[in-house]
């Protein structure tokens, strides 16, 4: 009634009711005040539906005919295209309603923009995604790495062990384990070693560039050995 109608024009999110039909014959203030293509969304059944991206139409469709049929709540998320030409993402949820005399009359329901909360979704998704392919290309590396006779090392930003390969654990005699998050110099050095090419060292790494220099270590036995 008209008392509804005036209350559900006051809501913070756009607010729809759908006749038998599927068309929507009322909306609330909401979808008209910010002068989106909303305005005409009573004029015209399928209206709304030429302005859902195309990627989502289908879907959106089966989903509220089959809500239709079966006279059940449901949820889509979908793409919606504003006056200005931009897609917003939107959520929009129907409940059934039914006259006096239990007739189903069709659907009330909310739209609601989740556009951030969606490209913060987007966004995690891509980073797993990365994160997973990271995961295989170290993978690879680390199999070839084995099999390469010469001592790899690799550290992290605070120039902290992560991975070690077998010829640095026969050659110096400390294991992944016990080198885990310490800094190479911190335990290969010994009594000859140079103060001078661990500093060089340092201030290399801290800049973020490379070096090639050979340096005297120490095993886990005091052996000592050349690394270049």
């Amino acid at each position: 009634n008209s008392t509804t109608a005036r209350r559900t024009r006051k809501a913070f999110f756009g607010v729809f009711i759908a006749n038998l039909n599927q068309s929507i014959n009322f909306v609330n203030v909401i979808f008209t005040a910010r002068r989106t293509i909303y305005q005409k969304l009573t004029s015209k059944i399928n209206f709304w539906m030429e302005h859902i991206h195309p990627e989502d139409r289908e879907q959106v469709l089966q989903e509220r005919r089959q809500a239709f049929v079966v006279q059940q709540p449901y949820a889509i998320a979908f793409r919606f295209k504003k006056h200005d030409g931009c897609y917003r993402w939107m959520n929009m949820k129907g409940n059934p309603i039914y006259s006096d005399t239990g007739n189903f009359k069709g659907y009330a329901g909310t739209a609601l923009d989740i556009t951030p909360v969606k490209e913060a979704q987007i966004q995690i998704r891509r980073q797993q995604e990365l994160m997973e392919s990271t995961k295989i290309e170290f993978g690879k590396f680390t199999k070839i790495a084995q099999k390469i006779g010469s001592i790899i090392i690799m550290c992290n930003s605070d120039n902290r062990i992560t991975w070690v390969n077998d010829a640095f654990v026969k050659t110096t005699g400390y294991t992944l384990k016990e080198v885990c998050g310490e800094t190479p110099g911190s335990f290969l050095k010994g009594a000859e070693t140079s103060k001078e090419t661990l500093d060089r060292i340092r201030k290399v790494i801290e800049l973020g560039k490379g070096i090639r220099t050979e340096i005297l270590y120490y095993t886990k036995a005091g052996a000592r050995i050349w690394l270049d």
